[in-house]
């Protein structure tokens, strides 16, 4: 979901020197802010075909190394990127193993529900996303 609908909307960075952009011949000079937008660069076609599909296999390990370096940006790049990106993947990972031992997740949610959001520090959904929980063992543990 961090593909599709990244945290951070908008990542920027000062150019420390000139740059030549080889695709298009354009000139970056010395000084400019770029910015780069996740959410647009992680849909791109040529990157995650068929783009707006929750596909977790995308992420497989045999399928490392074929995407491009910053196709995928869950937590920036670079030397300014996130100093807590190990400890937040080995966190998410015990908090999905413990919950997914524990309930089957249902969406109620459309798509198209969640297609409009507002950027601030972060970016989220202006509606809430919506899933009903069913207990897998009746007891609940």
């Amino acid at each position: 979901m961090l593909r599709m609908c990244p945290t951070v909307p908008v990542i920027s960075r000062v150019a420390s020197e000139d740059l030549l952009l080889p695709r298009r011949r354009v000139l970056v000079p010395k000084g400019t802010v770029l910015l780069l937008v996740p959410s647009l660069t992680q849909r791109l076609p040529q990157f995650h075909p068929d783009p707006l599909k929750f596909d977790p296999s995308r992420f497989l390990d045999g399928r490392r190394g074929q995407e491009h370096a910053c196709s995928y940006l869950p937590f920036g790049v670079g030397p300014r990127s996130c100093v807590g990106t190990q400890y937040a993947r080995l966190q998410l990972k015990v908090f999905l193993a413990e919950i997914l031992r524990r309930f089957r997740f249902l969406p109620r949610s459309r798509w198209e529900d969640l297609e409009d959001a507002s950027v601030s520090i972060s970016l989220h959904t202006t509606e809430p996303i919506r899933v009903s929980c069913v207990p897998l063992h009746p007891s609940g543990t």
